[in-house]
């Protein structure tokens, strides 16, 4: 009976393991299963995910408006030394927007008169990354833009020991500052969310750009950001780009535009 007892207890003990066992290999079926997080399976940072087919082009041209930081070297009211992470391009006129920390903005057209390549620093995984300086001259410093960035040099400048010739001085306050340029492309493909083109313009990635898109005599103004950047050789021993786009923000129009042009290849 003592024996009996304990076979009975010890199935009665076995049982919900065995249960346990039973429910811990019972799949939901492939076609019931939905992602813990739906958002992040429809969108996977760091992967390309190509949504659209891509169509090659030779007819198609257009142009980028970019911005870059830079770091002021030293200023003055004649021109500024900055240092860039990509190279200007010398004769070029860039759109100069200085900000000083007390929100105080000055907007001046500068042309870069020389640019070259400073040092090699490193980058937040260990690459080694150009840093390239140049020399902008200013355009046009009248009044009253010569008097608000004589109120700049006031407020940041150190006057420095050594010879200037342009009376440059080095910057001791709080002043960022971004050149704003426009560079002409040619697109090698195209596609409903992006485009990929040659150009002369130095960026990085996730930069954020504004684009003119012409397309068989139709302009398609488009929100940008450079999602992939490429060194190719230029017919002039010139250093150019080619730079995947990535469609960020489009209007109905301009939209409705690159639709119009894709389906030419569909037909």
């Amino acid at each position: 009976m003592a024996l009996l007892r304990t076979r009975t207890w010890e199935r009665a003990a076995m049982a919900p393991r065995y249960q346990t066992r039973h429910l811990a290999v019972r799949r939901t079926p492939p076609h019931l299963q939905r992602p813990a997080n739906l958002a992040q399976s429809r969108i996977m940072p760091g992967t390309e995910r190509r949504r659209s087919p891509r169509f090659p082009v030779d007819n198609v041209s257009g142009t980028l408006h970019l911005s870059v930081p830079a770091r002021i070297v030293n200023l003055g009211v004649a021109g500024m030394a900055v240092q860039v992470a990509s190279a200007l391009k010398v004769g070029r006129s860039y759109s100069i927007r200085l900000r000083h920390a007390d929100s105080q903005e000055l907007t001046l057209t500068g042309r870069v008169v020389w640019c070259h390549l400073r040092t090699l620093s490193l980058g937040p995984t260990g690459e080694r990354r150009p840093i390239y300086e140049a020399g902008v001259e200013f355009e046009g410093t009248l009044a009253p833009a010569a008097d608000t960035l004589v109120k700049f040099l006031q407020q940041s400048a150190v006057i420095e020991t050594n010879k200037r010739i342009f009376g440059r001085f080095r910057i001791a306050g709080e002043i960022s500052v971004r050149l704003a340029g426009e560079h002409e492309f040619v697109a090698r493909t195209i596609s409903a969310h992006g485009v990929l083109v040659e150009t002369d313009a130095a960026a990085e990635v996730g930069t954020p750009i504004e684009m003119e898109l012409r397309l068989d005599g139709e302009v398609a103004n488009v929100t940008a950001r450079i999602a992939s950047v490429r060194d190719v050789p230029g017919e002039d021993g010139q250093r150019r780009a080619e730079l995947g786009v990535e469609f960020v923000e489009t209007s109905p129009e301009a939209r409705q535009k690159i639709t119009d042009f894709i389906a030419g290849f569909l037909d």
